[in-house]
């Protein structure tokens, strides 16, 4: 392909994916490979049609000896020559992976990725450019393909991803870029592990993808990129549902991810284990060793009883409880009772370890309504002469304590009470209870107590009120 067509091809590429903006500046992760070298003298060229400004960086990862300062060196005088601004950097990869028991690849993305979200933060780029190429994307859907992934690993690599990652190479092939560097007389660095067939990655590059061309389809880089490209449209439509229902249906905090599950009831089972996966997701931070097996049995898990659990990868455990399915932390430890703390009613008391404030006001005359809608999640109505002399307090449950429920007379267990609201066991110790000295006046957003209710005698009516800060 001639330089010209390959450029413009390159630039549709860009546009279409809107990778970058009028202004943006663009840092470039080089490497010294063909692929980055490329990629930063035809982002070089394109830059004043597309209105960038371009930087370049290089890590230095420090596991091929001497190789890895021939390449760091080799970048400093390209940059200096093209004059582009470089950043350096240089780390220890392989005791990085030893101390954290990753791999040396899952160590040098971790600290490739950070060294990325710095360069944002500091203002020096708004996107990272990646040479990934079409081949690389070849390699990448056929590796997944033999390892059993789903539509989202068929997807392959995502022209933009995270939101800054950007991958302008993605529809380019190798043969068209070294053509191109040969042509033009531009060196790069080779890397000679590419050409040791001890990774997955390269014995697919080496072995497998020469022996289809050869005996089965010699376009088949283009065919396994048109498929990911199939995937990557349904994997973004599916995921637009997954959210939908998880914006509406799930809660997730630091310490758990609760799913809803009558809301999700009806979904098709490829949407819902979609669902599940991108809940673990959004709890954790990733899906680090959470394969077909693993959803596959949290799918079953949620048709299954109350009690019922599994234990995931990555110290993570699913339970279900009622009608939630909970993903925690395995080790998780609970959140102890926040101490009781006394309340001054009226007034306005604010507990910011509780992240709430609750306010207590006299009010003219009683609602005109009975029965249960004299309290709701954030407010209640109680007879203030009834329980005037007593202190107010906010504290959580305790073993033992019992409740006058609304409407009816005797008393119950605060246990039975959460059980029979089926409020996950999680849940319950994060729960306020507004005590009227040793009186549950009101379980905060669920229920008040049928003691110090509105009576037609009462004369003065106390409105609390709780409101998140």
């Amino acid at each position: 392909m001639n330089s010209k067509k390959l450029f413009e091809k390159i630039s549709k590429y860009i546009l279409k994916n809107r990778m970058t903006r009028q202004g943006e500046k663009i840092a470039v992760a080089l490497s010294g490979g063909p692929d980055s070298v490329f990629l930063i003298h035809t982002l070089n060229i394109l830059k004043d049609e597309l209105k960038i400004s371009l930087r370049a960086v290089h890590i230095n990862h420090n596991i091929r000896g001497e190789f890895a300062a021939r390449d760091e060196e080799f970048c400093r005088k390209l940059c200096s020559e093209m004059n582009i601004p470089l950043d350096i950097y240089s780390f220890d990869i392989p005791a990085i992976a030893r101390e954290s028991g990753k791999s040396l690849e899952e160590a040098g993305h971790d600290e490739r990725r950070r060294i990325y979200i710095n360069l944002i933060e500091s203002g020096k780029a708004v996107k990272i450019a990646t040479g990934h190429t079409a081949d690389e994307q070849a390699e990448t859907v056929l590796i997944r393909l033999l390892t059993g992934a789903g539509e989202q690993g068929l997807s392959g690599i995502a022209p933009v991803s995270g939101g800054f990652l950007i991958r302008p190479l993605l529809e380019t092939r190798k043969e068209d870029i070294l053509e191109y560097l040969e042509n033009s007389g531009i060196e790069y660095m080779v890397d000679h592990t590419n050409a040791e067939n001890t990774t997955v990655r390269n014995r697919v590059r080496n072995v497998l993808l020469p022996l289809i061309r050869e005996q089965f389809n010699p376009e088949v880089e283009s065919a396994l990129c048109k498929t990911a490209a199939v995937f990557r449209e349904q994997n973004d439509y599916t995921g637009r549902i997954v959210n939908f229902y998880l914006d509406r249906f799930s809660f997730v905090d630091y310490n758990e991810a609760r799913l809803d599950l009558p809301g999700v009831t009806n979904l098709a089972p490829w949407i819902m284990k979609n669902l599940l996966r991108k809940l673990i997701a959004r709890f954790k931070g990733n899906l680090t060793n959470i394969g077909y097996v693993h959803t596959q049995e949290l799918y079953a898990l949620a048709e299954k009883p109350t009690g019922s659990s599994l234990i995931l990868p990555g110290g993570l455990k699913a339970v279900r409880e009622y009608n939630y399915l909970i993903i925690k932390k395995n080790d998780i430890v609970e959140i102890p009772a926040f101490p009781e703390t006394e309340l001054t009613f009226p007034g306005e008391n604010i507990l910011p370890e509780w992240d709430i404030k609750i306010t207590g006001e006299l009010v003219q005359e009683a609602p005109s309504f009975e029965g249960s809608k004299l309290s709701d999640l954030q407010s209640v109505y109680v007879d203030f002469d009834a329980c005037q002399e007593m202190k107010f307090a906010i504290r959580t449950r305790r073993d033992g304590d019992r409740f006058i429920p609304s409407g009816m007379t005797g008393s119950k267990k605060l246990k039975d009470y959460f059980t029979d609201m089926k409020i996950p066991r999680e849940q319950r110790h994060k729960i306020p209870l507004i005590m009227c000295g040793e009186v549950v006046l009101w379980i905060a957003g669920y229920r008040r107590s049928n003691l110090y209710r509105i009576l037609p005698s009462t004369k003065r009516v106390l409105n609390i009120r709780i409101e998140k800060l």
